[in-house]
């Protein structure tokens, strides 16, 4: 019954980016993946290049392993509507998930010029140093965080590694009593308090 009211809609609106937009999540849930691509795809030609649906479409070819495709969608919308900094910070994660750090940064350096304060933007860039043992630069991103969200357990978590990082093994075993006790079911920071204890 869903699909078919969902069918109607694009029918009796085949212009309608939301009417394809609705019924790709409809194919989504169903996993039927050939479907959902064909409606996703049509939602995002109508749209903006800057735009959601388009962004929509990059990360259902990243769930489908279709890399290549996600990066090149995603260059178009970086190059055609440079403002749109989703874009940009969807670039910045895929980077940092293959280990091209310089690239994420690169991307990253785009958001946070035009909005310094981006939350996102200011975490992942912390993330990207710490990888790079760049203690210090991670240090402050995370610090800088958290005044501005300081019961956001996930920096409070990636604050203790930092502290790890640079040998403060006290200082990390508070980050990571506070990352627990803000979210009591953050698995990650659980088993780092554990193994921290084991260790000392």
């Amino acid at each position: 019954g869903a699909e078919q009211a969902f069918k109607e809609a694009v029918a009796a609106e085949p212009t309608s980016v939301e009417a394809h937009t609705a019924l790709g999540n409809f194919y989504l849930l169903t996993r039927d993946v050939a479907q959902a691509e064909r409606e996703l795809k049509a939602a995002a030609d109508l749209a903006p290049v800057g735009s959601p649906e388009r962004l929509h479409l990059a990360d259902f070819y990243l769930r489908t392993r279709k890399p290549e495709e996600t990066k090149r969608l995603l260059a178009e919308m970086t190059e055609r509507a440079p403002d749109y900094l989703p874009a940009w910070g969807r670039l910045a994660e895929i980077a940092f998930t293959e280990g091209k750090y310089e690239e994420s940064l690169r991307a990253l350096q785009v958001i946070l010029k035009k909005n310094p304060s981006n939350l996102e933007g200011q975490f992942l860039r912390g993330r990207v140093y710490l990888a790079q043992r760049k203690t210090t630069e991670a240090t402050q991103d995370f610090q800088s965080l958290l005044k501005s969200e300081p019961r956001f357990a996930p920096a409070h978590y990636q604050l203790a590694l930092a502290d790890l990082q640079a040998g403060n093994l006290q200082q990390a075993r508070g980050r990571l009593n506070e990352a627990i006790t803000i979210a009591p079911t953050f698995t990650e920071a659980i088993l780092g308090l554990a193994e921290l204890n084991i260790q000392t």
